[in-house]
């Protein structure tokens, strides 16, 4: 006679497969499966429908990314990078070349100066920034000096030889590299107008210790090294007794005076009208010349005395002028 389970049993039998099945599904779903091997368990478990729910595939996030994409996608990004190399070229030779062309525009070269190497009388408190444009005259550019009471930058400014068409035959001739002064006082200016754009023909002077002194020399230097004398014209003279009218490309001469003026002031005559001539120069107030040319820093009054036949060119603040300068061949 067959023993007959009781529901006790039964019910005893069912949690033990219960807890065998789930034991085995844990087993199951706690497998990490290398790549290999999972390969070969989806193939058996596709054909037996058996696949185990959840099991987990140890792959790396890069492996993945990588084996996911498209073709096309690699020939995408090589041509972006290239594009990116190709427009980075571009724009490096856009810049020099924008610089080239405006350096070239300037009519002059110019030594750029860090801001370490100035004193810190000019890189403080300026009227405009040290070395910036302020107008052109004839070619020949002025530049900022910071402002005029604080600002001696100790800086040479140097010029290329300047040698005429007929002069390379000549042993005096300008062979080296001229300085035209500190940068970028007023000296500096009237040398290298004179050095430029000297008439009738190019010239320079001395060196003086402040402007005040141009009007004690008696000589420039031409260009083939000879000299000639320099002529001067107080302000104010009769023509009888010496005098004469201004003209363009004399210099205008102060003394030194007050305080505004320890080493005096020189300034360069581009123009001559009626009643007033129109001077170029540079650390006067180092503020841009006047629009729509910037071809000139200041316009000063001139009066004439027919009586006296003088002209005595008249500054504001009773400032004194010295007179002009020019010099003949």
């Amino acid at each position: 006679m067959r023993k007959r389970s009781t529901p006790a049993k039964q019910q005893k039998q069912r949690l033990q497969e219960d807890e065998e099945g789930e034991k085995r599904k844990r087993m199951i779903e706690g497998v990490e499966l290398s790549e290999d091997l999972f390969e070969e368990l989806k193939e058996e478990a596709y054909t037996e429908n058996m696949l185990p729910y959840g099991a987990r595939v140890r792959t790396s996030k890069k492996s993945w990314f990588f084996t996911g994409l498209p073709t096309w996608f690699y020939s995408l990004s090589h041509f972006f990078v290239a594009l990116g190399i190709w427009g980075f070229i571009t724009c490096m030779v856009l810049f020099l070349l924008t610089t080239s062309l405006r350096s070239k525009e300037s009519g002059t070269s110019v030594t750029k100066t860090g801001d370490n190497s100035l004193p810190e009388g000019c890189r403080k408190g300026c009227d405009t920034t040290f070395g910036a444009i302020l107008g052109t005259v004839n070619g020949v550019v002025s530049y900022s000096n910071c402002n005029s009471s604080t600002c001696t930058s100790n800086l040479w400014h140097p010029m290329s030889s300047l040698l005429a068409h007929g002069d390379y035959n000549n042993e005096n001739r300008w062979n080296t590299t001229k300085e035209s002064g500190l940068k970028w006082q007023c000296v500096e200016f009237a040398r290298r107008y004179w050095m430029l754009r000297g008439t009738p023909v190019r010239a320079t002077f001395d060196s003086v210790v402040g402007a005040a002194d141009i009007w004690a020399l008696n000589f420039v230097r031409l260009l083939d090294g000879s000299k000639t004398p320099l002529l001067k014209y107080p302000n104010g003279l009769p023509r009888r007794d010496g005098g004469s009218a201004p003209r363009a490309g004399d210099l205008l001469i102060y003394p030194r005076q007050r305080n505004d003026f320890p080493f005096g002031h020189v300034a360069v005559v581009v123009d001559v009208t009626k009643d007033s001539v129109l001077v170029a120069e540079q650390n006067w107030d180092n503020k841009m010349w006047p629009g729509p040319y910037h071809n000139h820093s200041r316009e000063i009054r001139m009066l004439y005395s027919p009586i006296h036949d003088a002209y005595n060119i008249t500054e504001e603040e009773n400032i004194i002028i010295d007179g002009w300068m020019r010099y003949t061949t």
